[in-house]
């Protein structure tokens, strides 16, 4: 979206410093995330997260191609529209954040980021993280794959 990079690209057209934030992603999903003391203060902190439809879908997408394939959602002529509803929540101002959100007891997965807002519209976010942490399906190898890796 080109509207989002506009106030990076106007920070670097101006030689500003951008803010920099730095995270990991624990064995648990826990992401843990810091910003630099050197950053201007951060105006805004959120955590994005939203569940997966069901236990065996890790599927995060509100529409996707195959609307024959659409246990968790609509179909219709554009594809599946899933019924998967991303929310926001403000966090307090810190200089470090850890967030894992409770796991659903229904077997779901929940998808989750932090984003970080600093004033004249610059926002950075960490990478997705995703609990609880097993996967949908077994590992598998050679031919027990179908050459689907």
């Amino acid at each position: 979206q080109v509207v989002g990079l506009a106030p990076l690209i106007s920070a670097f057209v101006k030689n500003l410093q951008l803010p920099n934030i730095s995270w990991t992603i624990q064995e648990d999903g826990t992401i843990f995330a810091q910003t630099d003391a050197r950053n201007p203060p951060v105006q805004r902190v959120k955590l994005w997260q939203a569940s997966s439809c069901d236990a065996h879908r890790m599927d995060w997408r509100q529409l996707s191609a195959k609307a024959e394939v659409c246990p968790c959602g609509q179909a219709t002529s554009q594809g599946c529209e899933n019924w998967v509803q991303w929310n926001s929540y403000d966090l307090p101002h810190h200089s470090f954040w850890r967030v894992r959100p409770n796991i659903s007891a229904d077997g779901r997965w929940t998808a989750f980021f932090l984003s970080f807002e600093w004033p004249g519209g610059i926002e950075i976010s960490t990478e997705v993280s995703v609990v609880p942490t097993n996967f949908a399906f077994p590992d598998c190898g050679g031919d027990a794959c179908g050459g689907m890796v």
